[in-house]
């Protein structure tokens, strides 16, 4: 069966822009922040954060590095992509929701929720994570996706009590499907 991939290696180029240009507000540093987030953005993926991080430092004014130029072939074959993986997993969803079969909701909703992770879209990500507790709440990959979005949204003390509550759940602390 499938292994969770580490929680480093999902979250962490996810979270990279917002810890960084939280720190960065100065007009001579901020350009070189935009540009190293940017080209992270790209390297790892993320076609929508890196659309609105390119915005973002456009609308700033602010002069990039050659490394973060906007390259809109790179976007719209990323988002092209995005897009048709979404339409196929919304659907998918529409038909669960239909036919009224929890676990398979709940697995859309983690799906969708992966999917704008990788897309680098915390809004959407958010969204489908709360969707897919809503369906069922005591699910390994919905648990995970939960603790995720509680770390990203600095929810520190909402995460620790979360943690406290499951900590006898072996399958919670365990982390990885059979």
């Amino acid at each position: 069966m499938d292994q969770f991939i580490p929680f480093e290696d999902r979250y962490l180029s996810f979270n990279i822009p917002k810890r960084i240009l939280s720190h960065f507000n100065d007009k001579d540093i901020a350009p070189k922040a935009y540009s190293f987030c940017i080209a992270q953005a790209k390297k790892n993926g993320h076609h929508l954060l890196y659309k609105k991080l390119v915005d973002d430092a456009s609308t700033k004014g602010y002069k990039l590095e050659s490394s973060a130029e906007y390259d809109p072939d790179w976007y719209k074959t990323a988002n092209t992509k995005h897009e048709e993986e979404f339409q196929r997993l919304e659907n998918e969803l529409k038909l669960h929701r239909t036919n009224n079969i929890a676990p398979s909701i709940q697995a859309s909703c983690i799906e969708l929720a992966k999917l704008f992770m990788n897309a680098g879209d915390y809004k959407m990500f958010e969204q489908y994570v709360l969707s897919s507790r809503q369906v069922q709440a005591i699910n390994l990959e919905s648990l995970f996706f939960y603790k995720v979005l509680l770390f990203q949204s600095d929810q520190v003390e909402e995460l620790k009590k979360f943690i406290r509550d499951n900590e006898n759940n072996e399958s919670f602390t365990t982390m990885a499907i059979e």
